[in-house]
């Protein structure tokens, strides 16, 4: 479902610019695996905090973030939706995230 998919990378790049610092920058990339197709959204961000990372696909779940996006808050329901779509579609999401370095978020679909 293209609408599907591009709701979702679009949820992805918008968390990604918002827990940017101002002027940072955020990547998309699409890559062939051996046997799927993986997007990826990178930040430069302040990353995920260790004590949230189990709870970041719950619905209503919200990480603190720079006063800038904590302006910019939502209802925390992005990545919920984001997951439960790309799961819908037969795929994956997961994430990498280092302190201070910023995160990747990425979708996962077998190759046709």
């Amino acid at each position: 479902d293209a609408d599907r998919l591009t709701q979702s990378v679009v949820n992805l790049v918008s968390n990604a610019v918002k827990f940017s610092p101002s002027g940072g920058l955020v990547t998309v990339t699409l890559s062939r695996r051996e046997r799927s197709v993986r997007i990826c959204v990178r930040d430069r961000g302040p990353g995920i905090p260790d004590s949230f990372r189990e709870r970041i696909f719950r619905k209503f779940s919200q990480a603190a973030g720079s006063p800038e996006s904590m302006r910019k808050r939502g209802a925390g329901l992005g990545l919920s939706i984001v997951k439960a779509i790309t799961e819908r579609m037969g795929g994956t999401i997961g994430f990498d995230s280092a302190p201070g370095q910023g995160s990747a978020f990425f979708l996962e679909f077998p190759a046709a």
